[in-house]
């Protein structure tokens, strides 16, 4: 399974190999959306783009009290559908998830300085060998991304409860 945090110039992505993270990565790419999807692609080895996975990708919510600018709305609305399209040609089942669905209401900080949350409570779940396979970027931004990858993957795979939380 794949599961990526899609952001229009860096994008979380976790692969697992069944209940297992085996690499969580940021793919950066600037200004067309398929320049991102290309990135994700590249990411990934080829054993893994000639067997079907299935992708789970985070999609866009608006939280009431938060006022996001339209046009940041539609380019990242773009560059989800054109990575779910790029992933859905290579013949990988998509599926999509809500924030809110699988990180509940935790937000991100709002100064790279502070903890994050779900990068905590991540790190408390996985396994020493897993927690090598994360590649920490220099971004804290990005670096957000990469955590939510792995968070929307502990969810999605049943190892976590919403809000990122232990079983």
């Amino acid at each position: 399974m794949i599961t990526i945090d899609p952001s229009s110039h860096s994008s979380g992505v976790a692969i697992w190999q069944e209940q297992t993270l085996i690499g969580a990565y940021v793919a950066k790419a600037e200004g067309d959306p398929i320049n991102m999807a290309r990135a994700i692609f590249a990411l990934c080895s080829a054993e893994f783009w000639f067997s079907k996975h299935a992708v789970v990708i985070e999609t866009q919510q608006e939280f009431a009290g938060q006022r996001p600018r339209i046009a940041d709305l539609i380019k990242l609305a773009t560059t989800t559908g054109v990575i779910a399209g790029y992933l859905s040609y290579a013949g990988h089942g998509i599926g999509f998830v809500l924030p809110s669905e699988w990180k509940g209401q935790i937000p991100k900080p709002g100064r790279v300085s502070q903890p994050y949350i779900v990068a905590e409570r991540c790190k408390r779940l996985l396994r020493p060998e897993e927690l090598e396979a994360v590649q920490i970027p220099s971004s804290k931004r990005a670096c957000w991304d990469v955590w939510d990858a792995i968070g929307i993957g502990l969810v999605a795979l049943g190892r976590a409860r919403r809000g990122v939380a232990a079983v």
